[in-house]
């Protein structure tokens, strides 16, 4: 069982019939050309068609299946090979930034860790230097007693 397939459509005789009709008006280019123009149309298949036949039909289908089915397995596979180099590149960067982040986290505790000996050193001599000025104060002050024997309550 053979059927037949027409490819083609737009013939000489479509010309004719749209010069005929008065819709669209052509200049012919050569004498085989004005003569087509002047020539009843013709029955049967269109000057050009191609008739083929199921089997060949379908083989060409095939390889155009073939052929496109190669086409995005190409462009599938390049797009993998990019989307790889863009994971490793990522992972990279994430690597980087997280060392970057325990260096800064260790950093950060060194710099709270000397900040709180700092902090015991300022406490340390702010409490050594205001007991020596207690001190000196007391040295420098005169308790006078009232009439009855009792100290004063307050400094002179």
């Amino acid at each position: 069982m053979e059927a037949t397939i027409d490819s083609d459509s737009v013939t000489s005789n479509d010309r004719h019939d749209r010069n005929v009709a008065g819709s669209e008006v052509l200049q012919p280019k050569s004498v085989e050309q004005s003569a087509e123009a002047n020539v009843t149309p013709k029955r049967g298949r269109p000057k050009g068609a191609r008739t083929t036949t199921l089997a060949e039909a379908r083989r060409q289908a095939a390889e155009e299946k073939v052929k496109l089915k190669r086409d995005f397995n190409k462009i599938n596979d390049a797009l993998q090979r990019e989307l790889t180099i863009l994971q490793e590149k990522y992972d990279r960067d994430i690597a980087r930034l997280n060392d970057e982040l325990e260096i800064c986290h260790r950093r950060e505790a060194n710099y709270r860790l000397a900040l709180g000996e700092r902090l015991h050193e300022v406490a340390d001599y702010l409490q050594t230097t205001l007991l020596n000025w207690g001190d000196a104060e007391l040295k420098e002050a005169v308790i006078d007693k009232r009439g009855r024997g009792r100290p004063r309550k307050t400094l002179k």
